[in-house]
């Protein structure tokens, strides 16, 4: 188990998020191509769920898991932790069928779920000055601090690692004050997937930006743009022939997390055949 990786990300890199790749690794990649990401380079982090669903779960899985380029970083998801626990029953019911179809052994499973275990469930990523927070679902309710959400995970507290990969309180209660104005302190900002939401966006200081990539809706990438003090958010989809368009651009100020607005695109990129 690797709790929390601390991650350096150099002034001349470029530094992106993306979250709940589902195994559709070719449309991040073709959205990244589209943002002109520099594999070697640039710097994507994703918060979460590699995993399942997805036509190409065992390439997405990998290419965190063994990257050498230095680009591909990833915290442990819900999905994720199905595979590394070996929790079979509620592993196959939510996604994980294709292990089964793809003739693994037992034991070819369990191996696969060791694999995931190399990735960390915390990154705090230092870029320009700034510290950023990434875990898969939240930072729970109870933890004050981003310190104290990694004490607590290094410390292998399950209650509070378990709350951080499945809490979904953060946007069922986006409304609600004590929920919507909660800052985790200690961290510019955090970056969270798990649950859906019509459009990437802030509450608080904490960035959600799961729209629904496998369930046929967007792929949102965000990327800190340093000199603007802000943070760009692109909205991708597939249309109905397999081709990966931008739909939509959206620029956060890092400073209010407040949207400065929303531009439509409607600009294609390569074809997908998945």
């Amino acid at each position: 188990m690797l709790p929390h990786l601390n991650l350096d990300v150099r002034d001349d890199q470029r530094l992106f998020f993306v979250t709940d790749i589902h195994g559709c690794i070719l449309s991040m990649d073709v959205a990244l191509d589209m943002c002109g990401f520099n594999v070697c380079q640039d710097v994507v982090v994703c918060a979460g769920d590699l995993i399942d669903r997805g036509p190409h779960t065992l390439n997405t899985a990998f290419r965190f898991i063994n990257d050498k380029t230095g680009s591909y970083y990833s915290v442990i998801g819900n999905h994720d932790q199905f595979a590394i626990k070996q929790d079979w029953d509620n592993w196959l019911v939510n996604g994980g069928k294709w292990i089964m179809d793809e003739g693994f052994t037992h034991d070819e499973m369990a191996e696969f779920g060791q694999s995931l275990s190399k990735l960390p469930y915390l990154i705090t990523v230092k870029y320009h000055g700034r510290s950023i927070g990434v875990v898969h679902a939240a930072v729970p309710y109870d933890c004050e601090s981003w310190d104290q959400l990694v004490q607590a995970v290094e410390s292998e507290n399950w209650s509070v690692i378990n709350s951080m990969i499945w809490d979904r309180d953060f946007v069922e209660y986006w409304d609600n004050p004590h929920y919507k104005n909660k800052i985790v302190y200690g961290v510019d900002f955090t970056v969270h997937g798990h649950t859906i939401i019509p459009r990437a966006n802030f509450l608080s200081n904490r960035l959600h930006l799961d729209t629904g990539l496998v369930r046929g809706k967007s792929l949102s990438l965000a990327e800190v743009i340093p000199a603007n003090n802000t943070i760009v958010i692109k909205a991708f989809r597939q249309d109905d022939i397999g081709e990966m368009y931008l739909d939509k651009t959206e620029t956060f100020c890092l400073n209010t997390y407040k949207s400065l607005g929303i531009v439509k695109n409607k600009i294609k990129g390569k074809p997908l055949f998945l």
